[in-house]
């Protein structure tokens, strides 16, 4: 009898499994929580263990076991069809790199993990977490570009000064501001030409801006005894990008001047070996905030007067840093609510997203200000519980910002 009552306590003390007290938080995915538009085919996971039981001290994790999955349903039963770890000993719990199935663009993941302590017992699995698959490769973009028409695009800036096309880009090229009278200056900005190629989607910033040049201010019109406080001589300059397209001066306190002189010393090359010097506007400041240059007198070493290219235009005072932002707006009718509907937009500016007259994100300046000539960035957004069925919807509605046009692109609804 004694036998018996051995092996009956035997069988139920290895007959019950003990759950460990770790508790698994915080699932992240390239340190965000249910990301969307990662763009790495090997985005990494991260959680952290919390302890339940504070007496139980010197705990840690000693295994785990991830399971990546296609549908959340999947993920409910335990099924990891694109990625199951198995029980991996381990203490990593900060960005393990994924290594299952190819992760295809725009595409939703749900994961989940669970863990081992010290003394064997394994946690219950985590709550279920997501992220979503931005562009992976340049082939994935469907969209095209879309934007404002060209005249209306530079209607609020002009085109402004153009000098005469040379074969050397060392030729000295000039203009000149006449602010009628000595005046307390505080500031000058120099707006750079925005101009748009019909064989490229975007507008460059910096057309014919000089790559190396100086700025004088002068009593006199020969700029004898000049101050020269801006001097970009030494190696080649490139102004800031969009949004801005300037080039800010600030200047000491109590500092006068009448004249204003730009001089080019090496000019940017444009086409067919031909280098010129371009300028969009000229706008000088007083303490006061005072616009000096607003229809000032303009002189240049030489112009080109030809179409939309006037000297007169460089102090036609067009307030860019207030012109207003372009509005694209387009409706579509849904005859089923989508499954799934992600938007990545792109731009060459910052933009807003509206949908049913709404914005879909808290988010401000997307995409983040880059250098156009190298990269251009992307935002994603999740606009699944915002379609309804049989509705018209305005697919898209972006505001640039800052005076700018946007000229962006729209995939994957």
């Amino acid at each position: 009898m004694r036998n018996i009552l051995i092996v009956a306590l035997v069988f139920i003390f290895f007959g019950c499994t003990e759950k460990s007290e770790l508790k698994i938080m915080n699932l992240k995915c390239e340190y965000n929580t249910n990301p969307l538009g990662i763009d790495i085919s090997n985005p990494r996971l991260s959680w952290i263990l919390e302890q339940n039981n504070l007496k139980d001290r010197g705990q840690k994790q000693t295994a785990y076991h991830i399971l990546v999955a296609s549908s959340q349903e999947k993920l409910a039963k335990d099924e990891g069809d694109l990625w199951d770890t198995g029980k991996i000993e381990s203490d990593h719990s900060l960005n393990v790199a994924y290594n299952g199935i190819v992760l295809r663009s725009g595409t939703q993941y749900f994961w989940k993990v669970r863990v081992w302590d010290v003394t064997g017992h394994v946690s219950a699995w985590s709550t279920s977490s997501s992220w979503t698959m931005g562009m992976l490769a340049a082939s994935d973009w469907k969209a095209d570009w879309i934007g404002a028409t060209e005249k209306s695009a530079m209607a609020g800036m002009g085109t402004g000064f153009r000098s005469k096309s040379e074969k050397n880009a060392n030729a000295i090229k000039w203009v000149q501001v006449d602010l009628g009278k000595e005046e307390p200056i505080d500031r000058i900005l120099l707006y750079t030409v925005k101009f748009f190629h019909d064989s490229v989607p975007y507008y460059t910033p910096d057309h014919g801006f000089p790559l190396r040049f100086f700025v004088e201010v002068a009593d006199n019109p020969e700029m004898q005894n000049a101050k020269r406080v801006l001097d970009h001589t030494e190696k080649d300059y490139y102004p800031p990008g969009w949004p801005h397209c300037r080039v800010p001066i600030k200047l000491e306190e109590g500092f006068f001047g009448r004249y204003i002189r730009i001089t080019a010393t090496k000019l940017r090359r444009e086409s067919n070996d031909e280098y010129w010097f371009g300028l969009a506007e000229i706008q000088v400041f007083s303490p006061t905030g005072r616009n000096l240059a607003d229809g000032a007198t303009v002189d240049t070493s030489d112009s080109l007067e030809t179409g939309e290219w006037s000297v007169t235009n460089l102090t036609k005072y067009f307030k860019t840093e207030e012109s207003k932002a372009v509005l694209l707006r387009k409706e579509l009718v849904l005859e089923e609510k989508p499954v799934r509907a992600i938007a990545f937009m792109s731009g060459l500016g910052m933009g807003e997203l509206y949908l049913n007259g709404r914005k879909v994100d808290d988010h401000k300046l997307d995409p983040a200000d880059t250098d156009y000539r190298k990269r251009v960035m992307y935002v994603t957004h999740d606009l699944t519980d915002r379609f309804r069925k049989r509705e018209k919807c305005p697919r898209r509605n972006p505001r640039a910002m800052d005076g700018m046009t946007s000229t962006s692109g729209i995939s994957g609804i």
